[in-house]
């Protein structure tokens, strides 16, 4: 049995077999550079393999030389394909050492064909046959080339920067890169080593034998292979599992009324899940990108969301906003969009991915918890306004006395013989004073029971505290309360709605006027305060000094139905601490160091974030 026929044959087989799969996996995924590498390493080592089984069969000497002349081809890109390989493999290996290497390979192929017969053999003499393998194979009489040596050279820096890389690897600590290491990197060094020891004593006729470096070749290379297969099957067993993920997650994110996305930002290409799509009205087959996304919107929201994009690409990465969409049946649709931005080595935004959700009924259950809040405030400020009906109804009974008096007069001096004229216009004039006297009274009256929409508008809070202010007027002087107005000069502007502070302001000092009623009459003082705190709120404080507060009443005076007064409903002061809240500010209460109590709020400022 002709064994060379049959090994050699096998070796390129195996090798081309190798180098087909591992260039289709590069094929499949261009990042799998070593895969690549190695693919041209087996092709080589199948072509080293034929020119060997051709130089064992050669029958003239120059027939020989060209066979191992060409031979050193193969052999460069190999020695090419190893140095790759380690460095994306490794991702170790010295640099200068792996430009030296082939550096000198490409030298020693120049200088292998410019001299006769090639950079092994200064000359060969003849042919002559020996058994191996059971089989009679040609091998070379020849005088070794004075150039060999650098064939030898870069064969040593080879087999010294797979050592160096493999030792780096090992050193890196962790259980893949030290099997790597020892898989892969120690076949690399030993077989290498052993493959060059064999030429070397092939070329300086040590030992008699033909080129067979194919063998320890392949040995290196099913060691590589196999390294890489188990990283092909452990990425297909990952992708497995990414997959399970997958579904997993997006069972989650159906059950939780999500839909998840991933924006590809340099191809402009959007996934959305099918739920995604369903809530954007998009339909599966239909491409997504930015511009068929923003279609969707609503056209007032189009430009916040454009802005929201833009800040998370150049800022922090974090996007996160609230849109319409306008679903193609009609009406429209309210999403909560989140996402975070991938970024490039260069801080190039590669991706945005992230979720959306239906935040409709929640905001309709908003608007709905709004207008209830409002029905109740309004239902409290009639209820408020009950309670001072019979101070109102005294405010109003004077200048109401005062008119008929003077209408009375003004009658008696034009039924005189000689009608005093000026008499009659100063009667007149004082009807005109206290006509207007009673409508501001009832002007006030209207405005706190008229129920309106919420207006948020830039107003002063002294107008605000006056207002109501001359509205408690005279309840304050039927129960002998003296109210102090301590308003500090050149107040900015706030954002509210006029009524609903006027609303807070009042319970805030009807409580402080039912805090000192019962107190002895140098104790019945109430005083309102507001100053600026900081430059971007101002605080108003209204301050009695009453029976003030005790530590159980201090925690829950905010609780729902919670009171201290006997008739009291206990929604007065949660309807106000909504309202503050609401206007972006914040309502809360401390006992005097003395006595009584002071209660607190502060509200943003206009033009100050």
């Amino acid at each position: 049995m002709n064994w060379i026929t049959i090994i050699w044959p096998m070796i390129a087989a195996c090798c081309l077999t190798l180098a087909g799969v591992h260039l289709l996996i590069w094929f499949k995924d261009r990042q799998e550079k070593a895969n690549l590498a190695f693919s041209v390493l087996a092709a080589c080592v199948a072509a080293v393999a034929g020119f060997e089984f051709m130089m064992m069969r050669a029958q003239t000497v120059p027939e020989f030389g060209a066979f191992q002349r060409w031979m050193l081809v193969p052999v460069f890109v190999g020695i090419a394909a190893i140095l790759a390989f380690v460095r994306f493999y490794f991702h170790t290996g010295r640099l200068w050492l792996a430009h030296a290497t082939w550096v000198g390979r490409l030298i020693g192929l120049v200088i292998n064909f410019t001299v006769e017969p090639n950079i092994f053999y200064r000359e060969i003499t003849g042919l002559h046959q020996i058994q191996f393998f059971g089989t009679s194979v040609t091998v070379a009489q020849a005088v070794p080339g004075h150039w060999l040596w650098v064939d030898q050279l870069s064969a040593l820096m080879l087999v010294v920067f797979a050592a160096d890389a493999s030792l780096m690897l090992w050193r890196r600590g962790n259980s893949v890169d030290r099997r790597r290491a020892l898989v892969v990197g120690l076949s690399l060094t030993v077989f290498l080593f052993l493959a060059c020891t064999l030429v070397a004593l092939v070329h300086s006729q040590i030992i008699a034998a033909p080129y067979f470096v194919s063998i320890p070749f392949l040995i290196m290379v099913a060691a590589m292979g196999h390294e890489l297969s188990r990283d092909v099957l452990r990425a297909a067993k990952l992708a497995a599992e990414l997959r399970e993920t997958e579904q997993r997650m997006e069972l989650a994110a159906d059950a939780a009324n999500l839909g998840l996305w991933v924006w590809e930002i340099p191809a402009d290409e959007i996934w959305v899940t099918d739920k995604g799509r369903a809530l954007f009205g998009i339909a599966k087959s239909q491409p997504l990108n930015f511009a068929r996304f923003e279609e969707t919107l609503h056209p007032d929201d189009r430009h916040p969301v454009r802005q929201a994009v833009q800040k998370a690409l150049e800022g922090s990465g974090e996007y996160q906003t609230e849109f319409r969409v306008r679903l193609p049946e009609g009406g429209a649709r309210w999403i909560n969009a989140y996402g975070r931005v991938e970024f490039g080595a260069q801080r190039q935004a590669l991706r945005l991915r992230g979720t959306v959700i239906d935040i409709t009924q929640s905001k309709q259950a908003a608007v709905e918890a709004k207008q209830s809040r409002d029905a109740l405030a309004h239902a409290m400020r009639v209820s408020v306004m009950g309670e001072l009906s019979v101070s109102l109804a005294h405010e109003l009974n004077q200048p109401l006395s005062a008119i008929l008096n003077n209408a009375q007069a003004a009658e008696r001096f034009l039924g005189a013989g000689r009608p005093d004229i000026d008499e009659v216009r100063e009667a007149l004039r004082d009807i005109a004073e206290d006509g207007n006297r009673a409508g501001e009274v009832i002007r006030r009256m209207r405005a706190m029971v008229k129920r309106t929409e919420v207006e948020l508008l830039s107003l002063e809070i002294e107008r605000v505290i006056r207002d109501v202010a001359d509205l408690v007027h005279s309840d304050a002087v039927l129960r002998a309360i003296n109210v102090t107005l301590d308003l500090a000069p050149g107040l900015p502007l706030v954002r509210g709605d006029h009524v609903q502070l006027q609303q807070v302001v009042l319970n805030l000092m009807l409580n402080a006027f039912d805090a000192v009623n019962g107190a002895a009459a140098s104790d019945r003082g109430v005083t309102v305060r507001a100053a600026m705190t900081d430059p971007r709120r101002l605080r108003v404080s209204v301050e009695d000094r009453g029976t003030g507060l005790s530590a159980d009443g201090l925690g829950r005076i905010f609780e729902p139905f919670y009171t201290t007064k006997p008739h009291g409903l206990g929604m007065g002061l949660v309807i106000s601490r909504s309202i503050i809240e609401a206007h972006g500010g914040r309502l809360w209460g401390e006992c005097n160091p003395d006595r009584g109590a002071t209660f607190h709020f502060e509200l943003p400022i206009v033009g100050k974030p």
